[in-house]
């Protein structure tokens, strides 16, 4: 039977299998008639051949693009041959390799498709299959450990509620479940904080401090930093995105007014400002607020660095009477002294601190659009049932 013929019992299929972006691994599934050929054509066994390969066996191979060059060194498992074969290939994670495998099937035949839960771990109801295509997304241990009790936690609660007599209670419940779809978002999507302020007042020694290793470049020469560097961490379970830029101020120097302008981007696009400040010598008695330089948008908070160091405290702090006294926070980046506060008024900024973990939550855009339809129907406690039980 040829691989194109449309009374092939299953098409042929291209999935991938882990969540999009960079990653050690990357998980894809090819599935189909035309997977062995696609097997025998582009992935070329260290060891063996393909005939030898009992079903469910894991081998090494080489991914060959179109002229048989290898472009990958990757773990394959061959879970089945009949009736037609069934591949799942393990890549390095870059987006690049994967497009270019995902470019080789189609051209092969197959079809893209989106994962389901079928296709990661069986699932015994709707919160499991969503649970478990929404599981890869996960940044954090933390964010993992939270889905895991939603699965769990999620139906519970909507059973409870499907019995609830008090009818404007189950609307208003429902309504909150589906709201707390964003915890979801925080845990897969990191919070972006712009790291921002003059030259030389310590913000690629701060960023090293949180992220606990070295990451940015530290100089005394004012205009280092000409450009933006992003930088993953973890804080309290959530994700964080700390953002470097390079220092505001006036420059006759053509690349260093270009990287100010690109901060200017930067900050207009960042969830959370840190405008970090050297407190070591006194405020300038003209500059203008630290919220008309940096509002607009995004929240603020203020870092008073150099705290190790002889200063006015009591001046700066007059400077900054337009800042909420909870987003000003005393520190010493060289000396880590803190950085736990500064830490957390970020995330409080964020909205990430007040976040209760252990309340239902809808884990997906879907789930919590089924609910809020729910809690607008004529009869919440009908669509509730129906939603739990559709049969």
């Amino acid at each position: 039977m040829r691989a194109d013929d449309p009374a092939s019992p299953e098409p042929n299929t291209f999935t991938r299998l882990t969540a999009p972006g960079p990653a050690a691994i990357a998980a894809v599934r090819l599935r189909g008639p035309a997977a062995e050929a696609f097997a025998r054509r582009h992935l070329r066994l260290h060891r063996g051949r393909w005939d030898d390969v009992p079903v469910a066996a894991v081998r090494r191979a080489a991914l060959l693009d179109a002229d048989g060059e290898p472009i990958d060194d990757v773990l394959v498992w061959l879970r089945g041959r009949e009736p037609c074969w069934d591949v799942v290939v393990d890549l390095h994670g870059s987006p690049v390799l994967v497009d270019l495998c995902q470019e080789l099937a189609e051209k092969s035949g197959f079809t893209t498709r989106e994962p389901s839960a079928e296709h990661l771990w069986p699932a015994r109801n709707r919160f499991e299959a969503a649970g478990w295509t929404t599981l890869p997304k996960m940044r954090t241990e933390a964010g993992v450990r939270w889905l895991l009790g939603q699965i769990e936690r999620l139906p519970a609660a909507l059973r409870r509620l499907a019995g609830e007599r008090d009818e404007r209670r189950v609307r208003e419940e429902l309504r909150a479940i589906a709201d707390r779809a964003v915890i979801a978002q925080w845990f897969a999507n990191p919070l972006r904080v712009a790291v921002a302020g003059p030259p030389n007042a310590g913000k690629s020694t701060l960023i090293n401090a949180v992220c606990g290793r070295q990451v940015s470049l530290v100089s005394h020469v004012p205009g280092t930093t000409r450009d933006f560097l992003e930088t993953l961490s973890e804080h309290a379970g959530w994700p964080v995105t700390w953002i470097d830029t390079a220092g505001l101020r006036r420059s006759d120097d053509a690349l260093e007014a270009a990287g100010m302008e690109q901060t200017r981007r930067v900050l207009a696009s960042a969830d959370v400002i840190v405008c970090v400040l050297d407190v070591s010598g006194d405020p300038p008695a003209t500059e203008p607020g630290v919220r008309t330089l940096f509002g607009g948008g995004p929240t603020l908070v203020v870092a008073l660095n150099k705290t190790d160091l002889p200063h006015n405290a009591a001046a700066w702090r007059e400077a900054l009477a337009d800042v909420p006294a909870s987003r000003v926070c005393e520190l010493s980046a060289r000396l880590r002294q803190g950085l736990d506060r500064l830490i957390h008024a970020v995330q409080e900024a964020g909205g990430r601190s007040g976040a209760d973990l252990t309340a239902p939550a809808a884990f997906t855009d879907e789930l919590a659009e089924r609910l809020r339809r729910c809690a607008a129907a004529a009869s919440p406690h009908d669509a509730l049932r129906h939603f739990l039980d559709p049969g």
